[in-house]
């Protein structure tokens, strides 16, 4: 699943018709981080994009965009009741 996130980032990235790369603002919980960390390198390498990763808790994300933070992409660990 998250390569799959990472391929479709890339490729709204590519066809944008920009031709300089960009930055990619990311907001992620803390809990996927190490799973994430090659992906956002293997990412940054093929597309020549960087991300700006902003590593919190789901909670403080969740309010951080509620206080209108913006990013490009959240990545939260869903809280199970």
């Amino acid at each position: 699943m998250a390569l799959r996130l990472i391929v479709a980032i890339a490729g709204s990235l590519l066809f944008a018709g920009s031709p300089r790369a960009a930055e990619v603002n990311l907001l992620a919980s803390a809990a996927v981080k190490d799973a994430y960390i090659e992906l956002i390198q293997h990412f940054e390498k093929t597309t020549g994009n960087k991300v700006s990763a902003a590593w919190s808790s789901s909670p403080d994300i969740q309010k951080r965009i509620s206080g209108g933070e913006a990013a490009d992409v959240v990545i939260i660990k869903q809280q199970r009741s």
